[in-house]
């Protein structure tokens, strides 16, 4: 019979929903940081691979009984994908997982868009001249970056195209986007979005490399939610099909622009879910968890608070009492850095994270500000 359970387990600390027959897989020497409301076992493995996870459920007589394979870590994403094959069980497939996951891949699916624009991007595998590709673009500034990065660690900005040395086969270029961005944060269940939401971001994603924070807070501007949900309806009209999980989307945005960033079939990261939590009483994680596992998600209804998230990085003077900032009624969670570096590795690394709730965009605003006076961010 198969109703085993098996989750590709990531660095995200994480309490799942009571599952018969859950297995949790992690590589020999990581921390155990997965709960679980019900019983589950551990599965160890010499390496997070393919062979090894499928060589591990063989000795344990477990191969044939494994009915879904759960990942939610964008690190293992494409593993879990392959495992799922190897095993012949349902879920996102190679092919998805890879367009997801691969930034090039991803803008190659999305080149007939017809509700946003992609930025001019380039790698050595594309087989053209680069110069071709950015034409007037090349005096620009230029973005490099892994092809399957995340968090903006490696990621690079050249004044232009002549300040770019050898590119690597795993990198990519892309021409810089001097807008805004906004975040769609959803889940999807047999194929159809069913909970979705636009956020804007406080600062640029790469912040960090500035030491400023950044952070996000809810869009009220209905024009551009309208804008934004058509160009995330296209986009998974366009990718190959991903049927069950939560998602997390980057545009860059104007009045008259929508301009694709990336996308991932994972929750988004820092302070995402829980702001979401606190706002609609849903976890991306735990749903994400049970649509992938074929069972039935409460969907919210309604928006109960305002929330946003933020986030100070490493190399910023801060003076944080955290006895002060444990009593605010309005702050969801913090946390502080037991220790400090010169600078942060990647976006979600922080000297100081911090979630709060208002009941209005306008009291949010004002608590932020409250908040990053208190901890001495100038």
């Amino acid at each position: 019979m198969k109703d085993v359970v098996l989750f590709i387990a990531g660095a995200e600390p994480l309490r799942l929903p009571a599952t018969p027959r859950l297995y949790v897989v992690k590589p020999v020497g990581a921390a155990v940081n997965v709960q679980s409301d019900g019983p589950m076992s551990l599965l160890i493995v010499d390496e997070m691979t393919v062979g090894c996870v499928v060589d591990r459920l063989e000795a344990e007589g477990l191969a044939g009984q494994v009915a879904r394979v759960v990942c939610v870590d964008e690190q293992y994403i494409l593993v879990a994908a392959k495992i799922r094959e190897a095993l012949g069980v349902v879920g996102q497939s190679f092919m998805s997982a890879r367009a997801f996951r691969n930034k090039f891949f991803m803008k190659e699916f999305l080149k007939t868009a017809e509700h946003f624009t992609l930025p001019r991007y380039w790698s050595p595998i594309q087989r053209k001249d680069v110069a071709a590709v950015f034409g007037d673009a090349s005096g620009g500034r230029i973005v490099r970056k892994p092809i399957l990065g995340s968090g903006g660690m490696e990621v690079a900005i050249a004044e232009n195209l002549q300040a770019i040395g050898e590119v690597a086969q795993d990198e990519m270029l892309e021409s810089f986007v001097d807008l805004p961005m906004l975040h769609v944060d959803g889940l999807i269940v047999g194929g159809e979005v069913r909970f979705f939401v636009v956020s804007k971001y406080i600062n640029f994603c790469l912040s960090f490399t500035d030491f400023k924070y950044v952070g996000s807070e809810f869009s009220h501007d209905a024009r551009l939610n309208a804008r934004a949900e058509r160009a995330m309806r296209e986009i998974f009209q366009l990718l190959p099909s991903f049927q069950d999980g939560a998602f997390h989307l980057e545009m860059f945005y104007s009045d008259t622009e929508m301009v694709f960033c990336e996308i991932a079939s994972r929750p988004g990261g820092i302070g995402i879910v829980r702001a979401l939590e606190e706002a609609y009483g849903i976890n991306l994680y735990r749903a994400a968890f049970l649509a992938q596992c074929g069972r039935p998600v409460e969907l919210p209804s309604m928006r109960r608070a305002e929330t946003s998230w933020l986030l100070v990085p490493h190399g910023v003077s801060l003076d944080i009492d955290a006895g002060r900032l444990g009593s605010l009624p309005w702050l969801v969670e913090f946390f502080v850095a037991e220790e400090g570096r010169e600078r942060s590795l990647h976006c979600a690394d922080g000297k100081f994270k911090a979630v709060l709730k208002g009941d209005s965009l306008s009291e949010v605003v004002e608590r932020r500000c409250e908040l990053l006076a208190s901890i001495g961010y100038a």
